[in-house]
C-alpha cells in the first residue's frame, strides 16, 4: 500500500509539473523548436506512398525516423533516401501558374529528404505500413531537422508558425499537413494544408531573395477538395473595434482596443492575433471581467490569446487587449511623422475583414491628428486634444495620420466637404499653393465620379500628405504621397494618382472585394477611373494617349529583353499572386495597369463604334455600383452584370482577359478599289498569333478621307482565328486606314502587304 501511495504521490507531482497540451503555450513552443529524431521510433522504408490534394509523395527506400513528441504526441517525421514528389495542380489556372515557373503543368522531382509536420493521418498511415523499432539518431539527421525548423520558427524570438500551434494548443482533430523536401537543402520545396488560410493548399518553393533568406513563397494555392469555392477557413469574426489611443509629447504611443468577436469554429480555446511587431501587449481580459494568458513572442507581429474555456460555434464575447509602443511613431528631422505600421497599429485577425470603428484619440494640441470615417467629436482641454471617429457603417481598415499640418478648407456645392492637410516642414521647394491644386483634382474626380457611377458615401473628405512615396485610400479619408504635395507634373500622372485614390471611395470602400482573386475590381477600376478622369480634364487627348500608350508597350514588354524572354506574367484572376521573388513589380503592373486597360477593352466593346457614345458602359457602371454598394463583390458579380446589361455571355471576354494572359499580335494588310458605282471598297485582313484558336476580339478600325475636311469613318472588325476579313464601303476616297485606332485593344500588331495577310 505505501508504494501504491508512493507512485500514485509522484504521478500526481508529473501530472502538476507537466500540464495538459491544450493549455500549455510555452510547452508547445519548447517543444516544437527542440524537434529531434527520436531513436526509439526509426523504420525502414520500401515503396511508401502519401497522396494529398493533388501531390503525392513516393518513398521509394530509405528511412524514417519519428521526429520528438510534441505535448506528448508524434506530429513529425524525417525521411532521408530516395524519394519522388509528383504534382498535378486540379484547375487550368493554377496548371498555368506551375507551368511559368517550371515549363511544366506537373512536377515530377526527385528527393533525398523529406520532412512531414501533421495533424491528419499521416501518422495512422505509417503505423499501418511499417514497423518502428528503436535505431540510431545521425548528427547530420539533427543538423537537417535545424535548417528545416528555421523556415517554420525563430528561435530567439521563442516563435513557431501559428496554424501549428493552433491544432496543438487547442488539442483539435483540425487536418494539418506540411511537408518540407529537397534534392539540394538550397533549393527546398513545400507542400502545405493549412484548414485556418483560405484556400488551404499550397504548393511552395523558396523565394529567390539570397541565400541568408529562408522564405516559402507560393507558387499554387487552391481550396482542398473538401472546401466550398470562396470558402474563408477563418476561426473568428470581429465585428466591432473599440480603440482608445493615447499619445504623449514623446511620441510613445498607449492603446486599448475592445473587440468585439464571434467564435466561427466549436471547441477553440486559443486565437491569434496581428500587430506592429514593435508594439507590447501589457493585459488582455475577456468578456470585461476575467484577465486573460497572453504569449507574444519578441519583436513578432503575432500574439496568443487564451480564452481560459472552449468557445462554441457562434459564441459571441469580447476581448479588451492594452497595449503600447515607444516605437511605431517617429518624427525625423524635418519634422515628419511616421506611423509606421498603417495596418496593425491595432490588433486584427484578419486583413480585409470589414467591421465597425469608434475611435477615439487623446495627443498633444501642437500636433493635428485625422482618422477615418466622420469626426463625431473635438475638445481640447489645456495641451491636450480629445478626438473621436466612427466609421460609417463596416470598414475593412482604420488608419489615423498625425503631424504638423496646415489646414485648408474647401466648400463647393453639391460635394462633400474637403479639407486639406499639408505639412508646412521638409519641402522647400515644392509648387506655391499647391494645396489648390490638390483641392481642384479631388474636387472634380469627385463630381465627375458621381456622374459616373453614383452618389458618394461620405459628406466630408479628409486629404493628408504623409512621407511616403505611395498612396492609401479609406473610408472619408485618402492619405497622399509627399510627391503630389511637391508639384503637379505635366504628363498627368498627378491628378492620375490623386484621382486614383478619390475612386477607391467607390471601389474598394464602398462596394468592396470578396478574396484576393478580385481585388482587381478595387485596383483596376480605381487606376481605370483615374485614366479617365485625366482625359476629362486634358484640353485635348494628347496627356491621356501618351499615358495609355506607355502603360500599354510597358505590359506588353514585361521581361521581354534583347536576347530572350523571362518568365511569363500571371493573369489578374492571381491578385497579389501576380508578385514573387522571379516576377517584382507584377502586381502593380498587372492588377492595376493591365486590369485598367481591361475595362477600357470592355468600355469599348460596349459602345457604339462609330460614334463612341458611352452610355450602354456607364449604366452598366452605375448598375454594379448600385447593387453592390455596401458589399463585397466577385469577379463573378461583375461578369453576371456585364452580361445582363451586353444582353449575352460575357464570360468569354473574361476568359481571355482576367483568367487568361494571352496578347494577341495581329498583322493586317488592306488595299482599295473603286466600284462602278463610283464607292470605294476598302478590303482588309486580319491574321492573329501568339493566342488559342477561340480568341477573339472586335478591333476598332479609323479610315480618313483624302478631302481633310472629311469626317473619318469608324467602325470595327471581329478579329479571330484564323483569319479576319471584312470590307468597308465609302463614298470618298480613302487615304488611310487605321488599325486598332487609339490603342482600344491591348495587342501588339504590324501592317504588311493585303496579298500576304493569309491563314
Amino acid at each position: 500500500m505505501k508504494q501504491l501511495i508512493q507512485k500514485m504521490l509522484i504521478l500526481l507531482v508529473m501530472l502538476n509539473a507537466v500540464p495538459a497540451y491544450s493549455t500549455d503555450y510555452e510547452r508547445a513552443v519548447s517543444d516544437l523548436l527542440s524537434l529531434h529524431a527520436d531513436a526509439g521510433r526509426t523504420a525502414k522504408v520500401e515503396n511508401i506512398i502519401i497522396k494529398r490534394e493533388g501531390a503525392r509523395f513516393d518513398l521509394h527506400h530509405g528511412e524514417i525516423q519519428l521526429l520528438s513528441r510534441v505535448n506528448d504526441r508524434y506530429i513529425a517525421f524525417l525521411f532521408t533516401g530516395q524519394g519522388t514528389f509528383r504534382f498535378t495542380p486540379p484547375t487550368k489556372i493554377e496548371r498555368a501558374q506551375l507551368r511559368r515557373f517550371y515549363d511544366s503543368d506537373s512536377l515530377d522531382e526527385s528527393f533525398n529528404t523529406l520532412m512531414m509536420l501533421f495533424n491528419d493521418s499521416t501518422l495512422a498511415e505509417l503505423e499501418r505500413k511499417l514497423n518502428f523499432s528503436p535505431g540510431e539518431a545521425e548528427r547530420e539527421g539533427e543538423k537537417i531537422i535545424e535548417d528545416i525548423l528555421a523556415y517554420l520558427s525563430d528561435k530567439d524570438a521563442n516563435y513557431f508558425r501559428s496554424p501549428v500551434l493552433k491544432f496543438l494548443l487547442d488539442g483539435s482533430g483540425d487536418p494539418y499537413f506540411y511537408a518540407h523536401f529537397y534534392k539540394n537543402r538550397a533549393e527546398p520545396f513545400f507542400f502545405e494544408i493549412n484548414p485556418y488560410e483560405y484556400e488551404s493548399v499550397r504548393f511552395m518553393h523558396r523565394a529567390e531573395l539570397g541565400h541568408i533568406y529562408k522564405y516559402p513563397e507560393i507558387i499554387c494555392q487552391y481550396p482542398a477538395s473538401h472546401e466550398d469555392p470562396g470558402q474563408l477557413n477563418d476561426v473568428i469574426k470581429i465585428g466591432q473595434f473599440e480603440i482608445d489611443s493615447r499619445i504623449a509629447d514623446d511620441l510613445e504611443f498607449t492603446g486599448t482596443a475592445r473587440l468585439k468577436i464571434t467564435s466561427l469554429k466549436n471547441a477553440q480555446e486559443w486565437l491569434y492575433f496581428n500587430i506592429y511587431q514593435k508594439m507590447e501587449i501589457d493585459s488582455v481580459i475577456i468578456n470585461d471581467t476575467s484577465v486573460a494568458d497572453f504569449f507574444k513572442p519578441e519583436d513578432m507581429s503575432v500574439f496568443w490569446v487564451n480564452c481560459g474555456k472552449k468557445l462554441t460555434h457562434g459564441e459571441h464575447f469580447s476581448l479588451t487587449i492594452h497595449y503600447h509602443s515607444d516605437e511605431i511613431l517617429e518624427r525625423d528631422t524635418r519634422s515628419w511623422i511616421y506611423l509606421k505600421s498603417p495596418l496593425y497599429w491595432y490588433p486584427r485577425y484578419a486583413l480585409w475583414e470589414p467591421a465597425i470603428y469608434q475611435l477615439s484619440f487623446e495627443y498633444p494640441a501642437d500636433y493635428t491628428l485625422v482618422s477615418i470615417g466622420a469626426r463625431v467629436d473635438s475638445l481640447r482641454t489645456g495641451d491636450v486634444i480629445k478626438s473621436k471617429w466612427h466609421s460609417k457603417g463596416m470598414a475593412t481598415h482604420a488608419v489615423f495620420n498625425m503631424g504638423y499640418f496646415e489646414r485648408f478648407p474647401v466648400i463647393r456645392d453639391n460635394l462633400p466637404a474637403i479639407t486639406i492637410y499639408k505639412t508646412g516642414q521638409g519641402l522647400i521647394f515644392r509648387t506655391r499653393d499647391i494645396e489648390s491644386e490638390i483641392a481642384e483634382d479631388i474636387m472634380r474626380s469627385v463630381a465627375f465620379y458621381k456622374r459616373a457611377y453614383g452618389e458618394i458615401p461620405f459628406d466630408h473628405l479628409y486629404i493628408s500628405e504623409i512621407p511616403f512615396g505611395l498612396g492609401m485610400a479609406f473610408p472619408g479619408l485618402l492619405n497622399l504621397s509627399w510627391n503630389t504635395f511637391y508639384q503637379t507634373g505635366i504628363r498627368g500622372y498627378d491628378q492620375i494618382f490623386r484621382a486614383h485614390e478619390v475612386a477607391h471611395q467607390w471601389w474598394g470602400i464602398e462596394v468592396g472585394f470578396d478574396n484576393y482573386h478580385d481585388q482587381w475590381l478595387s485596383e483596376a477600376f480605381a487606376e481605370f477611373s483615374g485614366l479617365e478622369y485625366l482625359k476629362s480634364v486634358s484640353d485635348d487627348d494628347e496627356r491621356y494617349m501618351d499615358v495609355i500608350v506607355e502603360i500599354t508597350e510597358r505590359v506588353i514588354s514585361n521581361r521581354k529583353y534583347v536576347l530572350s524572354d523571362g518568365q511569363e506574367a500571371g493573369p489578374i484572376w492571381l491578385g497579389t499572386r501576380t508578385a514573387s521573388s522571379r516576377t517584382a513589380g507584377d502586381y502593380s503592373l498587372i492588377i492595376y495597369k493591365k486590369g485598367a486597360l481591361v475595362l477600357r477593352m470592355l468600355k469599348y466593346i460596349m459602345n457604339d463604334p462609330e460614334t463612341g457614345n458611352d452610355m450602354a458602359f456607364r449604366m452598366m457602371m452605375k448598375d454594379y455600383y448600385k447593387q453592390f454598394r455596401g458589399k463585397r463583390a466577385t469577379t463573378s458579380d461583375f461578369i453576371s452584370v456585364v452580361s445582363r446589361h451586353m444582353n449575352q455571355d460575357m464570360q468569354w471576354f473574361f476568359e481571355q482577359w482576367i483568367y487568361g494572359t494571352e496578347i494577341p499580335d495581329y498583322e493586317y494588310g488592306y488595299h482599295v478599289l473603286r466600284n462602278q458605282d463610283g464607292r470605294y471598297a476598302v478590303n482588309l485582313r486580319v491574321t492573329q498569333k501568339n493566342v488559342s484558336r477561340s480568341f477573339r476580339m472586335p478591333v476598332p478600325i479609323e479610315i480618313t478621307y483624302e478631302e481633310d475636311d472629311r469626317p473619318p469613318y469608324r467602325g470595327s472588325i471581329i478579329v479571330g482565328d484564323p483569319l479576319a476579313e471584312k470590307t468597308f464601303i465609302l463614298t470618298a476616297e480613302p487615304d488611310e486606314l487605321i488599325f486598332n485606332k487609339d490603342y482600344t485593344v491591348l495587342a501588339e500588331w504590324d501592317e504588311s502587304d493585303f496579298e500576304d495577310i493569309t491563314d
